[in-house]
């Protein structure tokens, strides 16, 4: 059985949800006992999207593709497409046979103001922080900083950020 394991939880987050679509599924509520535990966790709806990383640096397609899983909860109709501020939560999973996989989970927050950014960065060099998802892509949380209003309207900032 799976192990999971909890790398980071970083809050008021800006992030950028995916549009509706082929790599974005609904996942209904659920629940499942993880190794060790006595209790089990109950999962509820949400979307989950799967981004392949590293296959922009010609990885070799033999050793298959790296897909970080995002699993987005408390979502409106009106969120996909566009940024939202959330809680954060990097995790890793480790099988049985010991592959690993990191997987982020992106919970809506109502009226917080952004104090970080998550981004994907290909390549080196690594900062400190930063949490291996492929063989040479990060996911890294750098503080926010809040752009001029017509950047702001250019990029789709949330309003929360921009009051």
């Amino acid at each position: 059985m799976a192990s999971y394991t909890i790398l980071r939880e970083v809050s008021g987050v800006l992030v950028k949800v995916p549009k509706q679509g082929v790599n974005m599924k609904f996942v209904s509520a659920h629940e499942f006992t993880p190794e060790g535990a006595t209790e089990p966790v109950k999962v509820p709806d949400h979307w989950k999207h799967g981004q392949i990383v590293d296959e922009e640096c010609g990885r070799d397609p033999s050793e298959g593709k790296a897909i970080m899983n995002r699993h987005f909860y408390r979502l409106e109709s009106g969120d996909f497409g566009h940024r939202t501020v959330a809680t954060v939560r990097v995790s890793e999973k480790t099988c049985d046979d010991g592959r690993k996989f990191v997987f982020v989970d992106i919970t809506k927050t109502k009226d917080v103001a952004p104090a970080n950014e998550m981004s994907l960065v290909l390549g080196f060099p690594q900062v400190a922080d930063d949490i291996s998802v492929g063989k040479i892509t990060v996911l890294r949380f750098t503080p926010y900083v809040k752009k001029l209003r017509s950047e702001a309207l250019a990029t789709d900032e949330p309003k929360a950020a921009t009051a």
